[in-house]
């Protein structure tokens, strides 16, 4: 696989921060929570002042959450970078096909996933390259078969190569 630079880090903006969300809305969950507990802790003790030490611990505990949740966030984006990528040059690829371009096989970064998928494109590919070389010969032949045949059976062919021709292969 070759290296390609990729230069937009967001290729499928929401699939790619749904893992952000997913994160933020686990941490922001959790700091609720340890402000539940301290709340609770409070009503617990009544007038009695809490330990400056379980404070910090709370406190500590919700900025560690806060940290670990952005962090694993945008990891989640860089990972799912590999998928949204990949991905995208394969749709991008397969468009191309569909409008009758082969072109090269895809080539992905190494890392990248969807990397069978993208083997898998490049050996339809080549099979498609060998079908229109096929079908460019039968062409050949038939027109040059044309010119032996009576004028009825002349339009019988030339309806083959019309209907040959349009499929798009030559």
């Amino acid at each position: 696989m070759s290296k390609i630079p990729r230069r937009q880090i967001l290729v499928d903006r929401s699939f790619q921060l749904s893992f952000l969300r997913l994160w933020l809305g686990v941490g922001l969950g959790l700091i609720v929570l340890s402000a539940v507990f301290y709340l609770l802790a409070r009503q617990l003790l009544g007038s009695r002042q809490m330990d400056p030490i379980i404070l910090r611990v709370i406190l500590g505990m919700g900025a560690f959450i806060l940290l670990f949740s952005a962090l694993m966030g945008t990891l989640s984006v860089a990972l799912a970078h590999r998928v949204a990528g990949a991905a995208y040059r394969l749709e991008k690829t397969l468009d191309r096909m569909l409008e009758g371009e082969l072109g090269e096989p895809v080539a992905l970064r190494k890392g990248d996933y969807l990397t069978r998928v993208a083997e898998r494109i490049g050996r339809l590919q080549e099979r498609l390259r060998r079908d229109r070389t096929t079908v460019e010969q039968i062409v050949t032949t038939l027109t040059a078969l044309r010119a032996g045949l009576a004028v009825s059976e002349q339009a019988t062919v030339d309806q083959l190569i019309r209907d040959t021709k349009s499929l798009g292969c030559v």
